[in-house]
């Protein structure tokens, strides 16, 4: 992230963090099907604006798009042979939405620009447009009329499913997803707060205010901290580890000293760590959500047919007969082995090409498959949801800033 942007660039900055937001988070006061629309326009209207740009980002990543239209065409194909629309539209949504439009969005930031460094711009407004989020989150929280007033607009069905309850402890959020992948994009940003901690110690009070959005919506936002701070003990410098070391050991104090109940109180919302603590413990046997996915969640398909090639059916929470929200099992007996390998083959490739470009120190390089490996045990995230976009809107500026880059340097040196 940079700090230096000239001031008369902030109704540009405020303009980038409002459409990042929006593409991001997708706010559920339009369905889903009219933020698709927008986006056709916006594609087929900006590509004739900026396609030799646009062209260059399609061969620079090429084979990425080839393996996940394999994806999606063998998607397409299984649902053809149950003639049911199951999985084929949500592979496809989440193609167009990760790869597609984000690739535009980004050769549409980069074609303002003569140099590689005004790039570095595109991060600093996404983490500005989670912040957004978080903050956003904070106000539904404490502030009911604020709350009350956004329930009267949206079309999410949260409310309704929490109604039932003396106190709605999860669910508040201007975004779909929230008590999924919502929570792991801020958890993400929490998480690289402290990583720029070594530019600023300002990001450091950031840090609660995206934790907070983790904790009332889902737990599995946390995996983006625990991450940060492991990937800092291996990578980080000696000023950061003490820093952490220190951050933790407050907190853990804290807990146990002069917080009460306060662990009790909030089980649920510190269930996170007290199940990872359970399970490195008790394994499969203990009282933790890893073993309960795994002793109740995991369905076999019912023959080698079925395993090879799936059954074309979903078996997500919800149905008759037996459910899993295990994203692999689902995946197993939609599209069987080769659905699978088929996912395997893409990630790895897409994770090789991180290490290949920026390096095996840089922490996207590892983050991008520990993500993609944990997320989809808890659930589907080759979906149209703001981790899928995220994720994969990391990865194309991430390669996209590095090849931008290294093409200004060459033309720069034809000139010298």
């Amino acid at each position: 992230m940079t700090a230096d942007r000239n001031p008369s660039n902030s109704l540009g900055f405020l303009f980038w963090v409002v459409l990042f937001y929006v593409f991001l988070f997708q706010p559920p006061v339009f369905s889903k099907i009219s933020y698709l629309l927008v986006q056709c326009l916006f594609v087929v209207g900006l590509v004739p604006l900026c396609s030799r740009r646009y062209f260059r980002f399609l061969v620079a990543f090429r084979w990425e798009l080839a393996l996940v239209l394999i994806v999606v065409f063998y998607a397409i194909f299984r649902d053809l042979m149950t003639g049911n629309i199951v999985y084929s539209d949500r592979f496809l949504g989440w193609f167009f939405q990760a790869f597609v439009v984000s690739g535009l969005l980004l050769v549409f930031y980069a074609s303002r620009f003569q140099n590689g460094r005004s790039i570095e711009y595109f991060a600093d407004e996404i983490y500005v447009s989670v912040l957004l989020a978080a903050v956003l989150t904070l106000i539904l929280y404490f502030v009911p009329e604020f709350d009350s007033f956004y329930k009267s607009i949206q079309l999410d069905g949260y409310y309704d499913i929490y109604s039932d309850f003396e106190k709605r402890y999860r669910a508040f959020g201007v975004a779909e997803n929230l008590t999924f992948t919502y929570s792991v994009v801020l958890g993400i940003c929490a998480g690289y707060s402290l990583f720029l901690a070594k530019r600023s110690w300002f990001y450091v009070i950031l840090v609660p205010v995206f934790l907070f959005g983790v904790l009332v919506n889902a737990r599995i936002g946390f995996l983006g901290l625990v991450f940060f701070v492991l990937y800092t003990l291996a990578f980080g410098s000696s000023k950061i580890k003490l820093f952490l070391f220190t951050s933790i050991s407050i907190s853990m104090a804290w807990l146990l000293v002069f917080s009460g109940n306060f662990v009790e109180e909030n089980a649920w919302r510190f269930g996170f760590f007290l199940d990872l603590a359970d399970f490195l413990v008790n394994g499969l046997a203990g009282n933790n959500i890893i073993a309960a996915l795994i002793n109740d969640h995991v369905i076999i398909p019912n023959n080698g047919f079925e395993v090879m090639f799936g059954s074309g059916t979903s078996v997500y929470t919800g149905g008759v007969g037996p459910h899993s929200d295990i994203g692999y099992i689902i995946q197993l007996n939609y599209g069987g082995i080769c659905l699978i390998f088929l996912l395997g083959l893409m990630v790895a490739f897409m994770t090789l090409r991180l290490f290949s470009v920026l390096g095996y120190r840089h922490w996207y390089s590892w983050f991008f498959p520990f993500s993609i490996f944990a997320l989809n045990f808890k659930g589907f995230i080759f979906a149209m949801t703001p981790g899928g976009r995220f994720l994969v809107l990391l990865y194309v500026f991430f390669i996209f800033r590095t090849l931008f880059k290294e093409r200004q340097k060459r033309i720069y040196r034809t000139y010298e």
